[in-house]
């Protein structure tokens, strides 16, 4: 991203909401930003909420907004619309963003920018016992109804057909919580294709749990 003329009152407006600017980090006007879902409006409220805590003290400021380039001088936001929509509501004529990539024109791939790596490979060990049979029933319920997916099981292997219009991060987020006591995510993987390698298409996520059972989860784009 080429550096913007710095606006310093705009500049200290922003200060009051985010993290300070660094290398990576640009104000930019809000109206080079794209947006590929339509954000509720309780989300926006929740945002406005939140960002007049950070200013008045009682709450913390936020990382940057995370865009993806477009590379025609614009960027989709990939984390962060309801805060871009909440600064547009205060009258705020620019956003503080942080370039994560290339935009894919998917929600769900570009979810895939703000995820890191962990551990090593996610694969399954050949004596590899089974994760607990009720709460994998649950957690595939679950998924099911929060990505508008569908879910296939056989073995110590789970897939998640997820449609372009969900998100990877939410339903990693969902299988964390949902995690009974003592099983943790000991790996995540992002998986591309031999055309497109730097595009994620489907993400492993490799499950331990406390009694000695795995589940290799895999999500995949539909």
């Amino acid at each position: 991203m080429e550096a913007e003329p710095r606006d310093l009152a705009c500049e200290e407006v922003l200060n009051r909401y985010f993290e300070p600017l660094r290398p990576g980090v640009s104000d930019v006007p809000a109206d080079i930003l794209r947006f590929l879902k339509n954000e509720p409006e309780r989300s926006i409220q929740n945002a406005l909420r939140y960002m007049a805590e950070a200013a008045e003290g009682r709450g913390s400021v936020r990382a940057a907004v995370a865009v993806a380039s477009n590379g025609d001088g614009t960027f989709t936001v990939v984390d962060g619309n309801a805060t871009t929509h909440a600064l547009a509501r205060m009258g705020i004529p620019r956003v503080r963003v942080c370039v994560v990539g290339e935009n894919t024109g998917s929600r769900l791939l570009n979810s895939a920018l703000m995820l890191s790596e962990l551990g090593g490979p996610a694969e399954l060990s050949p004596k590899t016992a089974p994760a607990p049979e009720a709460w994998l029933d649950d957690t595939l319920h679950s998924i099911a109804e929060k990505a508008n997916a569908r879910t296939e099981r056989g073995g110590c292997e789970a897939r998640v057909y997820m449609p372009d219009d969900s998100d990877y991060g939410d339903v990693c987020k969902l299988v964390r919580r949902l995690l009974p006591p003592g099983a943790e995510v000991t790996s995540l993987r992002k998986i591309g294709t031999p055309q497109k390698p730097l595009v994620c298409r489907e993400l492993r996520l490799l499950l331990q749990f406390a009694e000695g059972g795995s589940l290799l989860l895999r999500l995949l784009a539909e």
